[in-house]
């Protein structure tokens, strides 16, 4: 029996995972890419952590050089100003207008942890 699925739906899901090393930490990405969002999990602690949703935001003008902005709000766990910058900088490097759904637990949150797990969740998006 065909498992259901709507006219516009493609099943199964396309997804794609990842486990790397990150400063001695052990790091999974995992990309799950639906019609309408990704959703990208990137944990060194086993579990999904802090929800974000970010949604790229349509500037007039946009010149291609710039970078994007972002919008982001937090679905699940704590909401301080990092979260938010954390979620911008790991999205930074997406060529993407579809909404994200970003789930990180990180015990090392450093800017260059979160620079080389930007190049990472890059390679699982694409």
């Amino acid at each position: 029996m065909a498992a259901p699925m709507d006219a516009g739906g493609v099943f199964p899901i396309k997804s794609k995972q990842v486990a790397v090393d990150l400063d001695g930490e052990a790091t999974e990405v995992l990309c799950c890419h639906y019609e309408d969002y990704d959703f990208i999990i990137a944990t060194q602690l086993n579990k999904m952590g802090t929800m974000v949703e970010v949604t790229r935001d349509v500037v007039l003008q946009e010149i291609s050089a710039a970078r994007p902005s972002y919008t982001t709000r937090v679905l699940l766990g704590v909401d301080e100003p990092l979260t938010h910058v954390i979620a911008k900088n790991l999205l930074s490097k997406l060529d993407t207008t579809k909404k994200v759904l970003l789930s990180f637990s990180l015990k090392d949150n450093s800017p260059k942890v979160i620079q080389r797990l930007s190049d990472v969740i890059k390679t699982v998006v694409e």
